[in-house]
């Protein structure tokens, strides 16, 4: 399949398969697809950088049309000296020690390792696993392209098992929901080996 830079992208290359099904219909299942994918996978991941305050517990790290779904990981860094960018750079913080708040969607960090006086004016650096409301446009085109084919199966999986519709068949959803599931799994898989790749470069002794 072509690159696919919108979910209207996908939905035009669906409409073939299904006869006499609106284009705004499939953008629909193509949205409540991504969600869905995106929950299944955890692969939409996004860092946030908040300002550290003595004794404040509590940081905002929403983001619209979205929902933070856990938070990945957090570590300290000042800014003066370390390089937020590198994903080496700053203090780990155990996810032991914090949690994820609602409305809004906010940081807790645990009395233990709430800032300190030393550490006011340094940044954390949050790693969060998000997914999309399923009205919201948010995904750039990078991330529709990579997992296009993942939108689609779920999408065409859920439309052809609709009844009493002229695209309706049960059949040929079996086989979309096990073409969506191989598709999870690779997701999975790319997800997992790239977090153990940075987990084993993060913890490998140094001989110097």
């Amino acid at each position: 399949m072509a690159d696919m830079d919108t979910l209207a992208d996908i939905a035009s290359f669906m409409v073939p398969d299904l006869p006499g099904c609106e284009s705004g219909v499939i953008v629909r299942y193509l949205r409540r697809a991504t969600n869905r994918f995106l929950q299944d996978t955890e692969v939409w991941e996004r860092d946030v950088t908040v300002d550290l305050i003595e004794d404040q517990a509590l940081y905002n790290i929403a983001l619209a049309d979205s929902m933070v779904r856990r938070i990945k990981r957090v570590r300290y860094i000042d800014p003066d000296t370390d390089v937020a960018k590198n994903e080496f750079a700053g203090r780990e913080i155990n996810l032991g020690y914090v949690r994820l708040n609602r409305d809004p969607d906010s940081l807790y960090i645990m009395p233990q390792k709430v800032p300190t006086e030393a550490e006011e004016g340094y940044q954390a650096i949050v790693k969060v696993v998000d997914v999309p409301d399923i009205t919201s446009d948010i995904l750039d085109a990078e991330m529709i392209t990579r997992w296009s084919e993942g939108f689609r199966y779920r999408a065409m999986y859920e439309l052809t098992l609709l009844k009493d519709r002229p695209w309706s068949d049960v059949d040929l959803a079996n086989r979309y929901l096990a073409d969506y599931l191989a598709e999870v799994n690779r997701a999975r898989f790319e997800s997992l080996h790239l977090d153990r790749s940075v987990s084993l470069r993060m913890q490998a002794p140094s001989f110097t």
